[in-house]
């Protein structure tokens, strides 16, 4: 049932199609303003990337990497590896703050609402606690399940081995798989939690669970049409925004790689580092970084807000449709003309 904190959300079921028009036009109002604010999460998240990386890293030479002759080798792939780990909790807590601002500002667009984008981010700024409890939560329930499907494929592949080295590897092979659907099951399942905290005003533990709890599926999966599955629908979204996101990374990766080969030192390995990949002047690598950090900008309000109609639809779908059989036809006629 809806809250009496968020009773007038614009609760529209929407298809795949509606959901990628509908953000387009939701961005499109407030370009300048959507681009500023993940700019300014992704290079506040850049900078303290960069730290982090200087600090545990450093100029560590990739040749030390394969050498295992070096003691400290262990040592090193920790750091890069607890570097990585911390980098990516640092983009996921700015990414889902800049989700909350992005959805609060996009549902009072929806409402009619004239307000500035300012409010927004004051709103989200009171919810900061719970959102990065919330994500800390999100990793380490990912972490769990990442590790629990390392060690079944492990010991799948251990007693396969009694029936020969490819029985073994088959076994391996299919737990592993099968662990990575079930991980990524699990991803699109809690990937509503950071609305659920902004929108509904849930604590880290009850967003998780509302997510689980919304994107249950409704009576028997298997007598629900496909298309209607908020699995299948969720990861059509979900492929078709990394699509995008990778679209936008590979210009910047591809700016970065041109320059390695023009002025930096992919021609000499000597001057190869892991913080420095390309081994170009820090003078070319910093602009190069912040120019692609700002191409990923500029597609992620997209996400966004297609996220936070996904949350609407799936609630829509839920609470409205299920509940109040005299609005299917309201669903239907959203979900074939492909627009609300």
């Amino acid at each position: 049932m809806q809250t009496a904190a968020d009773d007038t959300l614009p609760l529209i079921p929407r298809s795949i199609p509606a959901i990628l028009a509908d953000a387009w036009r939701l961005y499109r109002r407030r370009l300048f303003q959507y681009f500023l604010v993940s700019a300014a999460a992704l290079l506040f998240a850049w900078t303290l990337d960069l730290v982090l990386r200087v600090w545990t890293i450093g100029d560590l030479p990739l040749g030390a990497l394969e050498d295992s002759r070096t003691p400290a080798m262990l040592a090193q792939v920790w750091r890069i590896f607890a570097a990585g780990i911390a980098n990516g909790m640092i983009y996921a807590l700015l990414g889902f703050a800049a989700q909350g601002v992005l959805a609060l500002d996009a549902v009072a667009q929806m409402r009619g609402e004239n307000t500035t984008i300012t409010v927004s981010i004051l709103a989200v700024s009171r919810r900061c606690p719970a959102l990065a409890v919330a994500t800390l939560l999100f990793f380490g329930g990912a972490a769990l399940m990442v590790s629990l499907g390392s060690l079944l494929s492990g010991v799948a592949a251990a007693l396969g081995l009694t029936g020969g080295v490819f029985s073994g590897f088959l076994a391996g092979t299919g737990v592993l798989a099968a662990s990575a659907v079930a991980i990524f099951a699990l991803t699109l399942r809690w990937a509503l939690f950071p609305q659920a905290v902004v929108l509904e005003g849930l604590g880290p533990v009850e967003a998780l669970g509302r997510s689980m709890r919304l994107t249950r599926a409704v009576g028997r999966a298997w007598s629900s049409r496909l298309a209607e599955l908020y699995l299948v629908r969720a990861a059509i979204l979900m492929l078709a925004l990394i699509a995008i996101q990778m679209a936008a990374g590979a210009v910047g990766a591809i700016a970065k790689l041109a320059a390695g080969w023009l002025f930096g030192g992919l021609g000499d390995l000597s001057r190869v580092s892991v913080i420095n990949p390309t081994g170009m002047p820090i003078a070319l690598l910093i602009p190069l970084e912040i120019f692609a950090v700002l191409l990923s900008a500029a597609v992620l309000p997209y996400a966004l807000l297609a996220s936070t109609l996904l949350y609407l639809d799936v609630r829509a779908r839920r609470e409205v449709v299920h509940t109040e059989p005299s609005l299917a036809a309201v669903r239907d006629a959203h979900i074939q003309g492909g627009n609300s």
